[in-house]
């Protein structure tokens, strides 16, 4: 998890990026993280039949009352994860050798094939995945796919018995203000359940340590949360996922951060579907006045105040097949203006896989267009 009081110093072009506050649209890969944090990220489809509320529909409960049905009805379906991670170190004695990193996390079952959703940094480099259930003992778990720019996984697990899955709500109708409880096994307290309300939406924090990703519109919430909550649900008063709990801002208390649902499910389909997410494969910034004038000290010629910056592209991606390079402004998406890289996210998603769109790109000063082909 993040700790932003200690990011490092950073000089010239690494300075940049990271002060950019750079949004990933490729699929770089992310460090693992445990239960050690600082921001801590506590560590490491088919949409299923409805869990059932006790309360008649339309009726409202006191929240006291809400909460002990939701922890009864969704919290079997709460798992804990369990991870081991091969590091190499090196011993001035003994020269290097490989040990073992253990690492606990949450997950929540979320269809009747034995999905779970968890986050990425729960089961980053995993060797080994164990899946505990309350009251129905250990089982391997298998990384179905993992997506480290919004920090999501979905790991599967055989089918127990009256196997319990929870209902994923919608999070794009959430209120400031409304009540919440997150289940999850920080610091390995199994099911340990926590209430508060939401604090706010639509924050973005950093993702890692020193890094040039960030996580957006996430729902802050007072509940508490703790290493190992990492991956475990957020839920509403009905007992309907909205939100995976991702990170806490360690320098205060009650200041924890989730990830809507309906990203979440999103993102979660497609790994069960593709195993990875489609993107465009770019590191990027929005311009402004003060980054173009940064932009242009660093690569030694003028870049335009508006439009996306590429900072990176990776490598096998479409942006890299197209001719993307680092330094290009774009402009346009399929001739429209194209000025910040949630709509240029958007514009990818919409074309899907197979899809083709056409970028207007700077490059040096010099117009120009590509088509992407995205696969």
């Amino acid at each position: 998890m993040v700790n932003w009081r200690n990011l490092p110093r950073l000089r010239a072009w690494a300075y940049l990026i990271t002060s950019l506050g750079l949004i990933l649209l490729g699929g770089l890969v992310v460090a693992g993280l445990t239960g050690h944090l600082g921001i801590w990220s506590a560590p490491r489809a088919k949409e299923p039949p409805a869990v059932k509320a006790e309360t008649p529909a339309g009726q409202d409960v006191p929240f006291e009352i809400a909460t002990v049905d939701v922890v009864k009805r969704v919290g079997p379906a709460v798992v804990m994860i369990n991870t081991t991670t091969r590091m190499r170190v090196y011993d001035f004695f003994h020269g290097p050798y490989v040990t073992e990193e253990k690492g606990i996390g949450s997950g929540v079952i979320f269809d009747q094939d034995g999905h779970v959703l968890t986050n990425n940094h729960v089961i980053a480099d995993a060797t080994k995945i164990q899946v505990v259930l309350p009251g129905k003992g250990s089982r391997p778990g298998t990384l179905v796919g993992a997506d480290p720019p919004t920090d999501l996984a979905v790991v599967k697990i055989s089918v127990p018995q009256n196997m319990t899955v929870a209902t994923l709500g919608d999070s794009t109708t959430l209120q400031v203000g409304e009540p919440v409880i997150a289940i999850g096994n920080p610091f390995g307290f199994d099911n340990t359940v926590t209430t508060g309300v939401i604090s706010a939406l639509g924050r973005t924090i950093p993702a890692e340590e020193g890094g040039s990703t960030s996580l957006q519109n996430l729902i802050q919430t007072d509940a508490s949360i703790n290493p190992g909550n990492s991956g475990g649900p957020l839920l509403n008063k009905q007992g309907e996922v909205i939100g995976v709990n991702t990170a806490i801002f360690q320098p205060a208390q009650g200041i924890g951060f989730a990830i809507p649902v309906s990203l979440a499910r999103e993102i979660a389909e497609e790994l069960i579907r593709y195993g990875n997410v489609l993107r465009l494969g770019i590191g990027g910034a929005n311009l402004s006045p003060n980054l173009a004038q940064q932009a242009s000290q660093a690569f030694g010629f003028n870049v335009p105040s508006e439009g996306i910056l590429v900072i990176s592209v990776v490598a096998g991606s479409p942006a890299e097949r197209a001719g993307l390079q680092q330094a290009d402004v774009i402009v346009q998406g399929n001739g429209k203006p194209l000025v910040r890289i949630e709509d240029l996210t958007a514009l990818v998603r919409q074309a899907g896989r197979g899809g083709t769109i056409t970028l207007g790109l700077i490059r040096q000063g010099q117009r120009l267009q590509v088509d992407v082909l995205l696969k």
